[in-house]
This record gives structure tokens, sequence and C-alpha cells, in this order.
């Protein structure tokens, strides 16, 4: 019997998931595909789905390592995808920034990610805010250049924070789980 083939979003939503970005519901397909870090990051900035679109927010903040590959990424989409992935790249910096020691207490030592596009975007940079604190006047702000982008009249600084309460339940849950499992 073959494989059943996946669409795109599905691929997407498989690789997330084997990266530990689980927020999505999954059907667990097996694929013997599997995409780079640079074919991901391009993927999700390119689909149609806003929730595959947001997805690497909690992608750069449970993986920092893979913002190396936000250069080459952006090499391999359309104007509308990179601006789709600068922003939420900057904002997934910021909520870094200020999720700093949950992060730390539930992954451990993280690379900070670097703050690529605050200039670009004229937001606030990165350095300028205090580890731990909050962060939304500097998503406010890139919220509204989100809204003028995309042409979407949402507040887009609130959004960005959409899955976070999601993702720290799971990450709390992995870690009971994996506690248990080595006690």
């Amino acid at each position: 019997m073959s494989e059943p083939t996946m669409d795109r979003d599905e691929l997407l939503i498989a690789e997330l998931y084997r990266l530990g970005i689980t927020h999505l519901w999954y059907s667990p397909v097996q694929s013997s595909e599997s995409l780079s870090p640079s074919e991901l990051i391009a993927g999700l900035a390119e689909s149609s789905s806003a929730r595959l679109n947001s997805s690497l927010i909690l992608l750069f903040l449970r993986h920092p390592e893979l913002s190396d590959a936000v250069p080459d990424a952006l090499a391999k989409v359309s104007q509308t995808a990179a601006d789709t992935l600068k922003l939420y790249y900057q904002a997934a910096t910021y909520l870094q920034r200020e999720m700093q020691p949950q992060l730390h207490g539930l992954l451990g030592d993280q690379n900070d990610l670097q703050d690529l596009f605050s200039q670009e975007l004229n937001t606030p940079p990165v350095e300028t805010l205090p580890v731990g604190a909050s962060c939304q006047a500097a998503l406010d702000s890139l919220g509204e250049i989100h809204k003028q982008r995309s042409g979407w009249n949402c507040s887009w600084g609130r959004s960005y924070r959409q899955h976070i309460a999601l993702f720290f339940r799971l990450l709390n849950r992995e870690r009971r789980e994996h506690a248990h499992t080595h006690s």
C-alpha cells in the first residue's frame, strides 16, 4: 500500500509537530518527506493560513537556533511572504525577551534571537527592552506596521500572543511527562 500524500499545509504541520510545536491539530501521518529549516520557515511564511503564519513565533521561541535559516528563507519567498516572516520573527524576538525567565525554566539555556529587523521596520530595538518586562508597546508598534502592510484592520499587537498560553501549557505538560518517564 502506498504512503498517503500530504498537502503542503499538512507537511508543514507535521514538521512543526516533529519539532515540538504541537498547538495545531495534527493527525499523525507517517511521511518520509522532511523539510529543511529554511523550507519550513519559507513554507510557513508563504502559507495562506494565518494559523501557520503565526506558528513562526512559536517555532522561533522553541528553536531560536533556526533563526540562522531566516536569510535563506527570505531569498525563497515572495515580497508579501517576506513581510510576513519579518513581522512574525520580530514579534518572536520581543516575546522571547519578555518571556525569557519562563522559557529558561522550561527549555533551559537558549540563544537569544538576533534583532534582524527592528531597524528596517522602525520598531524598538530588542536590546532596549528589559528582560522579563512587558513588550506590549513594541508589539503594538509592530502591529501597526503589520496592519498597514497586510491591509487587515485587526489588533496585530495582541494577536502575536494568540497561542502563547497554550504553548506554555504544552511545554509544561511535556516537561512533566519527561520527568515522569525519567523518574
